[in-house]
């Protein structure tokens, strides 16, 4: 179970980190298209390359934090994984029994 949890938390922060580097690639091109010179220009540039920097940070810090959210789960409740238990439900036991005493799983109940 942790481990899902870790994975869907894992894709919603890359897709976060894909947003935040959209969005500043976005406005590195409106600030190229408003400035007057190409230093303006480099800037914009520089500005879209921090911010994605920083959006990869975000999310490796993210993901450090959900990998160490499963491994507290996993220690204090056991490895999260529950078998299926007898799915056929009843219990346990066949009806076969000791052989030659006549008696069946059921009586041993």
């Amino acid at each position: 179970m942790q481990t899902a949890k870790e994975k869907m938390s894992n894709m919603g922060t890359t897709v976060k980190e894909g947003m935040d580097k959209t969005k500043a690639s976005a406005q590195e091109k409106v600030e190229k298209v408003t400035a007057h010179n190409p230093a303006d220009k480099e800037i914009a540039r520089e500005k879209k390359e921090i911010k994605q920097t920083e959006a990869e940070m975000r999310a490796n810090a993210a993901r450090v934090e959900h990998k160490a959210e499963k491994e507290a789960a996993n220690i204090g409740g056991g490895t999260g994984h529950h078998g299926a238990g007898n799915i056929g439900g009843g219990t346990g036991y066949t009806n076969l029994g000791t052989p030659g005493t006549g008696r069946t799983g059921r009586d041993y109940l």
